[in-house]
């Protein structure tokens, strides 16, 4: 049974575990590797799998300088080099799956497939979200940004573990995250992408529709999306065994 263990890249934390085709998991807005728990536990058995906690988030130390998705990309790739990693599957939810489309825009040398979870090629963020988190942090989450996260039947114990994860985070780190998801904006370079890329997208998600979703389909060659129902912008948390099969039946057919 392979060990769990732990990258430290200044300050900045990445569990990695298992052996064979590296997945690597990428966290969103004020999370960390642990929304990725019940795909670490399952696909760690027969690859290796790879979840960073970027600068600020989980147990990592905030770095100064700017934050951006072009800065977390650069994070990341940091992380795939002391990993001796040359190419990897990337697999982003929301935010993070911005910083694998930069990634893969920007090095495509390093993608070998990419996963994009309720994500977009442009992440708009509403006025209130933005402003409000800087007055009225646990305001907002618990009032505008959490109604929109969670499927409305979603499990109680499930929607009270993420909102002590998000209410737990540096609101500083939060606001950056939402600031530089603001910006982000890829529309014009989606053809580049030539990675066999995967779309997973909830049904009910209010914070990245599904709309975001379909567009990256249409504009990514030969990808492929699927619409999980009965869950909102935790899909792989709400429907993880469900969202586990989606993933193995996209990485098998590629070999990896």
């Amino acid at each position: 049974m392979d060990i769990s263990q732990e990258l430290d890249i200044e300050g900045s934390k990445t569990l990695f575990a298992g052996e064979g085709q590296p997945l690597v998991f990428i966290h969103g807005t004020g999370e960390n590797h642990k929304i990725w728990k019940h795909q670490i536990s399952h696909f760690r058995k027969t690859r290796m799998v790879v979840a960073p906690d970027f600068p600020g988030h989980g147990d990592s130390r905030a770095l100064e300088g700017e934050v951006s998705i072009l800065s977390y990309s650069e994070h990341l790739m940091r992380v795939l080099d002391a990993l001796n990693l040359n190419e990897a599957t990337l697999i982003g939810h929301s935010m993070g799956g911005a910083i694998a489309l930069t990634l893969a825009l920007n090095h495509p040398e390093r993608v070998k497939a990419l996963g994009l979870v309720n994500s977009g090629a442009k992440l708009g963020v509403l006025p209130e979200i933005l402003d409000g988190l800087k007055n009225n942090f646990e305001g907002v989450v618990k009032g505008v940004i959490f109604p929109r996260y969670v499927y409305h039947d979603s499990d109680r114990r499930l929607v009270q573990e993420m909102l002590q994860q998000v209410l737990s985070s540096n609101p500083d780190v939060v606001h950056q995250d939402y600031a530089a998801c603001s910006t982000f904006d890829v529309r014009n370079r989606l053809t580049e992408i030539e990675k066999p890329t995967l779309i997973v997208a909830g049904e009910d998600d209010r914070l990245t529709p599904v709309k975001w979703s379909t567009y990256l389909n249409e504009n990514i060659y030969g990808s492929k999306l699927v619409v999980v129902k009965k869950a909102a912008h935790l899909v792989m948390l709400e429907k993880s065994e469900e969202f586990n099969v989606i993933l193995k039946n996209f990485l098998e057919p590629l070999g990896i």
